[in-house]
């Protein structure tokens, strides 16, 4: 069962990734192909049996974490970096949920795919406008210094 904010989920990964691909830089762009590709298979593997998201998308969340932390130390970019905890926070709710057997179903769920979708997004998608912010005044400050002095 698809819910709303699930539906939300995937449109924004979508426009993120997508306007990362078009206008990003490499990094931004190698970035989106970790997101995309981790966000598609997590969506085509995850288990359908009522019990949470499943092992296999337990092991995509941990491989995913795994590259970005790599990849954040290749880059030292920051936004890189906030993605990689958050994939963190993702991996450590899935412990969380199968070690502690307290936690209810629905908070797992909720949790997963706030750390594991939204907040995933967040850096990316904050990371494209201060690139669009640095393009926009570097253009205007050009076009200043262009300008002959009358």
């Amino acid at each position: 069962m698809i819910y709303t904010w699930a539906i939300l989920s995937h449109v924004l990964a979508i426009i993120v990734c997508g306007y990362a691909f078009w206008r990003g830089g490499s990094v931004e762009r190698y970035g989106a192909a970790i997101i995309a590709v981790s966000w598609i298979l997590s969506t085509f593997l995850q288990s359908n049996a009522g019990h949470g998201p499943g092992p296999v998308v337990v092991c995509i969340d941990v491989l995913t974490m795994l590259i970005l932390l790599y990849y954040s130390e290749r880059t030292r970019a920051l936004w890189v970096a906030c993605c990689a905890a958050f994939t963190v926070l993702a991996v450590l709710t899935h412990v969380a949920f199968y070690t502690a057997r307290q936690m209810s179903l629905v908070a797992y769920i909720t949790a997963a795919g706030l750390f594991g979708g939204y907040c995933l997004l967040l850096p990316l998608f904050i990371r494209m406008i201060v690139l669009e912010w640095q393009r926009f005044t570097s253009r205007r400050s050009s076009r200043k210094s262009s300008k002959p002095n009358i």
